[in-house]
């Protein structure tokens, strides 16, 4: 059998392990996966053949110029959150491993970006370069430079809204971990109510979505992850219920917050944070898995929760 050569940068993170489910399991192809700590890898790999593993970094992706050239696909999740590396890894080093790509045998490359660099509407936001963090100021930088790249008509961008997902066999997701931290506080929380909106969705449907993409034609080259619009003050009544706690009483603090947070928590606060706290609203025309003709992986909030996080207040 001709096997089909994939690359996978970011396999450690939580929707490198859940795509790991499905790519591990497909017999026609021969996946290399771009790891700097192979600790980190929650899956069994020694026993499968087809999957090497090649134990570097984005920022030495230069060495793998000739591994590069010979693959007929490309998954890059990886990403550098903030410090020195940031836009180096997001933006130098991500393009130049697609320049290192061969025209003639790359068939397609997916590329994990984010909706926060993006208007409502879907257009680039000129908010997230001018008060974005270093991350989404990269992101924004690296997208407005694919065009350039000569691979770029077989690029496929996913911009991921909020990622929620995790189990004792996935790590969870960062906004997971964040929301873990706020369940504590849920006993407080319920007597209040902020106005705002954000959408989500689980990892496993975007590792779905990813595998789906891969082998597929698409309408599109670009797609906004998440489900239907979520209120702040219904993911609050949900996660009450979750908990067994009862809301009645709702004092309206979106305008308090507003005003006097950035004094509050003066100098912990980013411009970007800012940014979010006024407009508050993010509303996407997204796809999910259902989009594809998939099953959605898990679809609503409390399926969303990580497993194996102890959720109680």
């Amino acid at each position: 059998m001709n096997r089909e050569s994939v690359f996978v940068t970011g396999i450690s993170g939580s929707v490198g392990h859940y795509l790991f489910d499905y790519l591990s399991e497909r017999e026609e192809i021969e996946l290399y996966l771009l790891v700097r700590n192979v600790r980190k890898l929650q899956f069994q790999y020694k026993d499968k053949p087809r999957v090497q593993i090649i134990f570097s970094d984005m920022e030495n992706i230069d060495k793998h110029a000739d591994l590069l050239e010979q693959m007929n696909y490309v998954v890059h999740l990886a990403a550098s959150w903030g410090g020195p590396p940031v836009y180096d890894v997001n933006v130098d080093k991500t393009l130049k491993m697609f320049s290192y790509l061969n025209p003639q045998r790359l068939k397609k490359v997916i590329y994990f970006s984010t909706a926060s660099i993006l208007e409502n509407d879907g257009s680039l936001s000129p908010a997230a370069l001018r008060w974005g963090t270093d991350y989404i100021r990269s992101k924004y930088q690296c997208f407005s430079r694919l065009s350039g790249v000569p691979i770029h008509d077989k690029i496929c961008i996913f911009f991921p809204t909020v990622l929620l997902g995790g189990d004792h066999c996935h790590p969870p997701t960062h906004a997971s971990l964040e929301l873990n931290k706020v369940w504590k506080y849920l006993p407080l929380l319920k007597f209040f109510r902020f106005d705002g909106s954000f959408q989500f969705i689980h990892v496993g449907s975007v590792a779905r979505m990813i595998d789906y993409c891969l082998y597929n034609s698409c309408p599109q080259n670009k797609f906004i992850l998440g489900n239907s619009p979520l209120t702040v003050d219904e993911c609050l009544r949900q996660l009450c219920e979750i908990a067994g706690i009862k809301r009645s009483f709702r004092l309206d603090m979106t305008k308090l917050l507003a005003k006097f947070l950035p004094v509050i928590l003066r100098g912990r606060m980013s411009s970007w944070d800012r940014y979010a706290l006024s407009r508050r609203y993010f509303r996407f025309d997204t796809v999910n898995a259902k989009t594809f003709g998939l099953k959605p992986y898990r679809e609503s909030l409390k399926e969303c929760l990580p497993d194996d996080l102890e959720l109680r207040p």
